[in-house]
């Protein structure tokens, strides 16, 4: 069943059944109770791709049926009538797939009965297909879709039915208009949606920091002993080899250091806690640190080459902060500098002072970062567009940012650079001399 309903998908089939905005007359007969017939509902369930079992629900229904959600505790009888005309009711067999992840998000939807699947698109690696994985399940009293109330209005999950399930489907363009004509209620309702999306996202991203954590140590010792065998063979230890075959070992060397790096990643996000940042404050010369995480990310310089240009004031500045994880946090926006600088060309690290801050800059003359996904770039696990082809999860800015948070300091990204040019970023960590003076 499932099988079927994406093949009606990637046809366009699927499709249909969310375009309410432009079939008005179907639309007109969701939200018309009088006149609308078994028939009809039967005929419009099956064109939306939900099977056949839809109907409209009497007013009398609709208010009994949404007293039971949380979501609508403030309404009274009078309102909830109002709402329930914009609802219809819906029986979905085991394996349907309700909406996709990315699909243009119409309808948001309340659980009666059953059990519902969120599922995620989920890529590890450049060369990996994409694999949808379940990350969260619904059962009754529970709402998704909320994406269809707020822009982009694009659904970030998918929604599979894992068992019979009896849901109310709402218009959410039906339901935003409702919400303008009563303003208090709508951001009583809207201020509840925020809450459960935050505790979901919260609950989502320790789970899979958690889950990951626990495969990427178990895998840590097999690779580790790979990568030893291997470099035995490459150094002639096992035998003489030819040109062609140490080409091969070197590649190997190559991708399996490139997934020791997600691995490391994967467990440097999950134990990036603030608390354990701070207890490991101490003085540390600035000039130090940077020395090692330029030693961290010599050999893919070298790879590259790329020439680093240090700018740093003497005597060099000294302040208060947790000497390992700044190390990291520096190496991981160095790292990001030379994966997308062009090859050739020079990186450059300045290092500025004023009163009590410090900044550190990076600048590289890479292809740079469109403007919409500046303020994504430092989120967990986000990949922009144009790094198919470059290997990673998506952690090391995101591990640069809680470190430096936990600093109490700033980090930002500013793209094109210079401005006005057609590429080139400029990474800027900003972070104050004394942390404990900034409480």
């Amino acid at each position: 069943m499932r099988k079927q309903a994406r093949n009606l998908y990637r046809t366009g089939h699927d499709r249909r059944r969310c375009n309410m905005n432009d079939e008005p007359e179907k639309r007109a007969e969701v939200h018309s109770v009088a006149g609308t017939t078994a028939e009809k509902m039967a005929n419009l369930g099956s064109s939306l791709g939900w099977g056949n079992d839809c109907r409209i629900l009497t007013p009398d229904e609709a208010v009994a049926a949404l007293r039971n959600f949380d979501l609508l505790a403030e309404f009274d009888d009078a309102k909830l009538a109002e709402v329930g005309t914009l609802i219809y009711e819906c029986n979905w067999r085991a394996d349907t797939v309700i909406f996709h992840e990315k699909e243009a998000a119409r309808h948001f939807f309340l659980l009666v009965a059953g059990q519902i699947a969120l599922e995620k698109d989920i890529r590890l690696g450049p060369h990996s297909p994409p694999r949808r994985a379940p990350i969260e399940f619904l059962g009754p009293g529970s709402a998704l879709g909320w994406s269809s109330l707020v822009p982009p209005f694009q659904y970030s999950k998918t929604a599979v039915v894992t068992q019979p399930t009896r849901a109310f489907c709402i218009d959410g363009q039906a339901f935003r208009d409702w919400m303008l004509r009563n303003p208090l209620l709508g951001v009583g309702v809207m201020s509840q949606i925020a809450a459960l999306v935050a505790s979901r996202l919260a609950h989502q991203t320790s789970m899979l920091l958690y889950f990951l954590s626990i495969v990427s140590h178990e895998l840590r010792a097999p690779l580790a002993a790979v990568e030893n065998y291997l470099q035995v063979m490459l150094s002639g230890y096992a035998g003489p080899i030819n040109q062609e075959q140490q080409t091969m070992l070197e590649r190997s060397v190559l991708r399996l250091g490139e997934m020791s790096e997600l691995i490391t990643g994967v467990l440097d996000l999950a134990r990036m806690q603030q608390a354990q940042i701070r207890q490991a404050f101490e003085p540390v010369d600035l000039q130090d640190v940077i020395t090692e995480a330029i030693e961290d990310v010599q050999l893919r310089m070298k790879q590259r080459g790329l020439e680093l240009v240090q700018e740093v004031p003497q005597p060099p500045p000294k302040l208060v902060a947790a000497h390992g994880q700044l190390r990291q946090a520096l190496s991981n926006v160095l790292s990001n500098a030379i994966k997308f600088s062009r090859e050739g060309s020079t990186i450059r690290l300045l290092v500025k002072g004023q009163g009590d801050t410090l900044s550190i800059e990076v600048i590289d003359h890479g292809i740079g970062i469109p403007r919409d996904e500046l303020d994504h770039i430092f989120e967990a696990f986000y990949r922009g567009r144009g790094t198919a082809e470059t290997a990673g999860l998506g952690l090391g800015l995101s591990i640069a940012k809680r470190v430096i948070d936990a600093h109490r300091g700033r980090i930002w990204a500013e793209s094109p650079y210079p401005p006005g040019g057609s590429g080139g970023s400029r990474f800027v960590v900003e972070l104050p001399v004394n942390p404990a003076d900034e409480t």
